[in-house]
């Protein structure tokens, strides 16, 4: 193993436009070439899934508690989303359709390294693993710590995946919430 060259995303002065396109267009490229990962035969279709075939942090607790393994997209569905059952077929669809993907599930600012305007690589390959690929966005598109500024805004208002991740995305963040009746 050796150390990457530049520093965290996160210790730089807040990135121009420009140097923040450079920067998405870096990690987008690094993300096409993981996606364009063939799952193995042996876990084809299955979800939440570590390089060395056990589980990963379940998504739905703060702790880090592996999850089992899921054999399928409708399967971690049911163990993230209390309402699975109760959301129309036509809402699970396009969630149903979405690949599932070799991905990095923490494309936080603090594991992106970079330097002189360029990404130098990505840390933190721990809870890496498959996934449908709309999972990603969640992580990209949601403010938390080291997930802020332009970097948060730029997921959120700039980029755009392609339609059939973005149709997954959208039906996923209906799938996971609840809106209570008053």
């Amino acid at each position: 193993m050796s150390k990457l060259p530049g520093r965290q995303l996160e210790e730089l002065p807040e990135l121009s436009p420009g140097e923040m396109k450079e920067v998405a267009d870096d990690i987008i490229s690094i993300v096409n070439d993981l996606w364009s990962i063939q799952q193995p035969s042996s876990i084809q279709g299955q979800v939440m899934v570590s390089a060395s075939g056990h589980g990963l942090p379940h998504p739905g607790l703060f702790l880090e508690r592996l999850g089992e393994p899921q054999g399928s997209i409708s399967q971690c569905y049911k163990q993230v989303s209390l309402y699975w059952d109760s959301h129309p077929d036509v809402l699970k669809k396009p969630v149903l359709k979405d690949s599932v993907v070799w991905t990095h599930t923490d494309l936080a600012m603090r594991n992106v390294m970079v330097q002189n305007g360029r990404v130098t690589g990505i840390v933190d390959w721990e809870d890496a693993g498959w996934y449908p690929r709309h999972w990603l966005l969640h992580g990209l598109r949601t403010p938390r710590m080291s997930c802020m500024g332009i970097w948060v805004r730029y997921w959120i208002n700039e980029y755009r995946f392609d339609d059939p991740v973005e149709e997954a995305y959208k039906a996923s963040l209906s799938l996971l919430t609840c809106r209570l009746a008053y």
